[in-house]
């Protein structure tokens, strides 16, 4: 941004229709510092990494982990030390957000996430919790999935919705709740269901 000369914006109306021009001049390229890289740990994969890696908190030493999936599928959990904990084999990429949740509000934590239309629950020793995946049938391609906590009180609520507009709510054990079954809105979502409390 340091080596922009100069910027112009122009704003347009035309037949009820509006035109944005942005024009930015630039007679110096940028110099690159020459930093040098200090490699301070590293990891290698035996197939390329699909997803950004995530970082979580281990509820029993406060360590930082990374969470990761490769291009073969497989999910990692990694240590501080950059040593993978667990890996386990998912049928699809996962999709949007990776949430780390107190399913059992005991302070132990777990990953929640979706992989393809089904819904997964994995403790922090890469095991699933009883009862997962669940399979979000009521919908053909789940495209947004969200955690909903109303009061903080680890009751969860987990909205998915798909590509249709078709929208549904579940209890934190992957059953639809009453009215929430494939509710289908005029258009699909933009961003995942959230919840906003104001006031009380």
């Amino acid at each position: 941004l340091k080596s922009i000369d100069n910027m112009g914006i122009q704003f347009s109306n035309v037949d009820d229709r509006f035109f944005t021009n942005i024009v930015l001049s630039q007679t110096k390229p940028p110099t690159s510092g020459t930093r040098e890289v200090k490699e301070v740990k590293a990891l290698s994969m035996t197939a390329n990494i699909i997803t950004a890696p995530q970082v979580f908190r281990n509820h029993l030493d406060n360590s930082l982990e990374v969470f990761i999936q490769d291009s073969s599928l497989n999910a990692y959990l990694i240590d501080q030390n950059f040593k993978p904990l667990w890996s386990i084999q998912l049928p699809f990429k996962i999709k949007n957000h990776v949430f780390q949740i107190d399913y059992y509000n005991n302070e132990k934590l777990q990953l929640a996430f979706i992989s393809g239309n089904s819904f997964y629950i994995i403790d922090r020793k890469g095991t699933l919790l009883p009862g997962f995946p669940v399979q979000v049938s009521d919908l053909k391609t789940v495209n947004h999935f969200q955690v909903i906590d109303y009061d903080g009180s680890k009751n969860y609520r987990f909205s998915f919705s798909d590509d249709r507009g078709n929208l549904i709510l579940t209890d934190k054990n992957g059953k639809v709740l009453k009215g929430w079954g494939s509710k289908k809105l005029e258009s699909p979502l933009s961003q995942p269901l959230f919840h906003e409390r104001i006031g009380k």
